[in-house]
């Protein structure tokens, strides 16, 4: 039902389309770990190019954006509520291992 709204011609065959699946991924899991070795060594570079190649046209598509995004950037890391925000996330991070610490030996599990 959700891939039929991007492939139209998946509406109506959600079954042959998960056998199709279940015969493809159990013909990869059987096949033992040399399989998938050969299988995910032929699609993640496909993969990877395919998230660049993307990425890249997104930034084309939204070229005259990129100057305001640098300095939305810049602007909101040096910001007094930034440094409000990373003053308070320090605290949480110092007070939950100062109360990990002070339970050694007592039994709980954190």
């Amino acid at each position: 039902v959700i891939l039929a709204g991007e492939f139209p011609i998946l509406a109506g065959n959600g079954f042959i389309f998960g056998i199709v699946m279940m015969i493809l991924v159990g013909v990869v899991i059987i096949g033992g770990i040399s399989s998938i070795a050969k299988v995910t060594g032929k699609i993640v570079p496909i993969m990877a190019g395919i998230y660049i190649l993307g990425a890249l046209i997104v930034i084309g598509v939204n070229i005259e954006n990129i100057g305001p995004a640098f300095s939305a950037i810049w602007d909101g890391a040096f910001s007094p509520s930034a440094l409000k925000g990373g003053v308070i996330g320090v605290l949480i991070v110092g007070f939950q291992r100062a109360a990990f610490s002070n339970e050694a030996g007592v039994g709980s599990a954190a």
